[in-house]
């Protein structure tokens, strides 16, 4: 059981399990395109904690509440629309892609429980 299976025996076997299950072999992918996968993955994640970042600051002045921010990949900043309609046709007009823009609400966070106890501490009386 502890032998190795030879190359072809492989491609025998993982055709054969293809076949049964009635689909298409999975596209083979270099290590160069995984790794392009990786950093897309890592940029993505960087965008949208960007644009987390920026709605804070945007609802701090309060100026901005119940509008949309957005952010896509060829866009220079983050804009700000009164709708999502009007976010959607932004990215319309101007060609850029939607599948991966990110749009969020401008709103207040949450109070985070530690926040909310520190408030509490400074309200007791001494």
């Amino acid at each position: 059981m502890g032998e190795r299976m030879s190359e072809s025996e492989y491609r025998e076997l993982q055709e054969e399990a293809i076949k049964k299950m009635g689909g298409l072999p999975l596209p083979e992918i270099t290590p160069q395109q995984a790794a392009n996968m990786v950093n897309e993955m890592k940029n993505s994640k960087m965008r949208r904690e960007a644009v987390q970042q920026k709605i804070a600051e945007l609802a701090e002045n309060n100026q901005n509440l119940g509008k949309w921010a957005f952010l896509t990949p060829g866009m220079p900043e983050i804009v700000v629309a009164d709708s999502f309609e009007e976010s959607m046709e932004y990215l319309k007009d101007n060609k850029l892609p939607m599948n991966t823009a990110i749009i969020r609400p401008i709103i207040k966070p949450r109070p985070t429980p530690e926040w909310l106890s520190k408030l509490g501490e400074g309200l007791k009386p001494e």
